[in-house]
């Protein structure tokens, strides 16, 4: 007798976990998804402002050219902009959803926060292009390092560099001094 109770506890505990459980457990799924979804795109927004700076700065010196050629590459360049232009405003767009998807232990919460701000700002400022391209590729490659590098020991140190690298480059933004920003 106690065998059948078994079978019919287990059938009911079946039953009310494919009705509770399981609908629970797929959304939950399905938000970190999402989550890992915008970081993805983070991520070759990341990939694509170092690329086309890279791509900007191998094409920025004036070598003898033909008009044609001359024409061809600033149609070239001019892509290249509107990519970084593209990222940077995704980047502001969306900061929220990407950053909040990160615990904030060791404030990398918050420098998303600024990076993401940052880039879009020096972006959009009056300084010349070479200048621009300088200072987000500054900013990026500390980025790249910590939120997409892989999560062995030796990545572990090199994060925690790269993480007072971007600190300091965007204090320096902000126009913080290093006290400031320590306390």
């Amino acid at each position: 007798m106690s065998y059948v109770w078994s079978v019919v506890i287990a059938l009911a505990i079946v039953v009310v976990g494919s009705y509770r459980i399981v609908p629970a457990a797929n959304a939950r799924t399905k938000a970190t998804e999402v989550v890992h979804e915008d970081r993805r795109q983070f991520n070759s927004y990341v990939i694509t402002i170092l690329a086309a700076c890279a791509k900007l700065n191998a094409t920025a010196s004036g070598s003898e050219r033909s008009y044609a050629e001359a024409q061809l590459l600033k149609h070239e360049r001019d892509r290249w902009v509107a990519q970084i232009d593209d990222a940077t405003k995704w980047m502001i767009d969306n900061l929220e959803r990407v950053a909040l998807s990160y615990l904030n232990l060791l404030g990398y919460r918050d420098l998303l926060l600024r990076y993401s701000f940052a880039v879009r700002m020096v972006w959009i400022s009056e300084r010349s292009a070479e200048e621009r391209q300088r200072m987000i590729v500054e900013m990026t490659e500390p980025v790249q390092a910590i939120f997409f590098v892989r999560p062995r020991w030796r990545a572990a140190m090199v994060r925690h560099k790269e993480v007072e690298r971007l600190s300091a480059t965007l204090d320096r933004f902000e126009g913080r001094s290093s006290d400031e920003a320590s306390a």
